[in-house]
């Protein structure tokens, strides 16, 4: 299999021109994505969905993260993460419908691994916005296998 030479930046443009014209439900379209980054660098590929993640509340965040999601979920990148800090990051704009996000923490890293995470993220000060996206990465890890 030949290594695709797409940087996280591609990838990120790649996954909002999607998710601009297609929207969040388009499956044939987004196999086509999928198909396209499964031969990228896996650190690339996380980073470059990963920052998805932190975009700002706007009008088409909920799709490209939701797409971001799908596509993370799926292709599973292997790579080494700072959970803590990743989680913490995107708990002030991850949109919390998007359930992929912590259902892809949780095969990577462990269900337990992610609950010790938030307990002790549960301990520092954080924002409403953030407490509140503890809360429903917690009801998410519930619905998790």
């Amino acid at each position: 299999m030949q290594i695709l030479n797409m940087d996280r930046k591609e990838i990120t443009k790649a996954v909002v021109e999607y998710a601009d014209e297609f929207g969040p439900t388009n499956r044939p379209e987004r196999k086509a994505v999928e198909k396209l980054l499964r031969n990228v660098k896996h650190s690339e590929l996380f980073e470059g969905l990963f920052t998805l993640f932190l975009l700002e509340d706007g009008p088409n965040t909920y799709t490209r993260q939701q797409n971001a999601g799908v596509i993370l979920y799926k292709l599973k990148p292997k790579v080494y993460i700072d959970l803590k800090q990743r989680i913490r990051l995107s708990l002030k704009t991850w949109n919390v419908s998007v359930e992929e996000w912590p259902f892809y923490l949780v095969e990577k890293c462990g269900k337990d691994r992610v609950l010790e995470v938030l307990d002790e993220l549960a301990k520092e000060r954080l924002s409403d916005r953030e407490r509140s996206g503890m809360e429903t990465f917690s009801y998410w890890l519930k619905k998790s296998r």
